[in-house]
């Protein structure tokens, strides 16, 4: 059997099985999505107080032939968000108290990711072999930015943004040598992890159960996200904290390249690739008379977004080139 494995990652080309290879510009998406009522979509609106259903997919859009997500973080965000009304913005509880692994029953099936109806609790959708962490210092928790609550570096405005329970400073958007501290590599691992061992041991020929093949649209996390009773007119944003992902460098190296990663084969091998975030948006609606004015606002506010994150997305890619 071990033979057998060897020969096929000769064939399958993971000779780099111990080494990661170069960043790929570009080729991971990260989008989040929200249910507008019939399907999964990228805008949707809704009145003051409503429960909203939101997901989060990952797929690799490069032309390299790889065979499963390998490993990742992120961290969600959440724009103009209520956090000192009365009532609050605030997500949906996370199952097992945010404490994710399999061995405790902490991460959503496989199948609760793509569906759209509510669920008792939230959180990372299956790549679960290895759990987020038991300790205080990684249970998934819910940081409120601005709006009566620190801004701890986050950007203007009130914010929620999700991650481990000591990453309680928004990550910084670059690090450079000097930055790049214990402390500030921590605020990026212990963010929402994607992490997941190859399809089969290649030394042992044993095949991982945990093992979620496929390179396309992976839901690796389902939220809902229960509205305040503001009727102030708002749009929220969904999407990542720059500067989340994991970073080329370790402790005091420049290099801040930073990337999703990929196996090139069932035994192994790694592709690292740069990240394009997909964001959603969700329009607050606060009487059916000013619904038409928010779409056009959710119109503008889109398309504004999406030509600055083109923008964004060129001037990252020639860094690579």
């Amino acid at each position: 059997m071990r033979q057998y494995l060897l020969s096929l990652c000769v064939l399958a080309g993971c000779s780099t099985l111990a080494h990661a290879q170069p960043v790929e510009p570009g080729t991971t998406r990260l989008a989040f999505e929200v249910w507008n009522g019939s399907s999964w979509g990228n805008a949707t609106s809704l009145f003051p107080g409503a429960r909203i259903e939101y997901r989060i997919t990952v797929s690799y859009t490069g032309t390299q032939n790889v065979h499963g997500l390998a490993s990742g973080r992120y961290q969600p965000t959440f724009s103009n968000i209520d956090n000192d009304g009365a009532s609050r913005d605030a997500n949906a509880p996370f199952r097992n108290g945010g404490v994710s692994g399999n061995a405790s029953g902490g991460v959503l099936n496989v199948w609760e990711g793509p569906q759209s109806d509510p669920l008792a609790s939230y959180g990372r959708v299956g790549f679960a072999a290895t759990a987020m962490n038991s300790s205080s210092l990684n249970i998934l928790t819910e940081h409120r930015h601005g709006g009566g609550s620190p801004q701890a570096g986050a950007p203007a405005g009130s914010w929620l943004r999700l991650a481990g329970s000591s990453v309680t400073n928004w990550p910084l958007a670059t690090l450079n040598a000097a930055q790049a501290t214990g402390t500030n590599l921590n605020n990026i691992a212990r963010g929402i992890p994607l992490t997941q061992t190859p399809a089969i041991n290649a030394a042992s020929g044993a095949i991982n159960t945990f093992y979620i093949a496929g390179t396309q649209n992976l839901v690796v996390f389902r939220g809902a996200l229960i509205l305040s009773d503001s009727i102030d007119l708002r749009i929220i944003t969904l999407s990542n904290a720059e500067g989340s992902a994991l970073r080329v460098g370790g402790l005091n190296n420049a290099d801040d390249t930073r990337y999703f990663d990929w196996h090139t084969s069932v035994v192994g091998g790694s592709l690292r690739s740069s990240v394009v975030v997909s964001e959603a948006i969700i329009g607050i609606i606060p009487s059916p008379s000013t619904a038409s004015l928010a779409m056009m606002a959710a119109g503008v506010f889109a398309t504004r977004r999406r030509r600055s994150r083109r923008d964004l997305i060129r001037s990252k890619v020639a860094q690579f080139v």
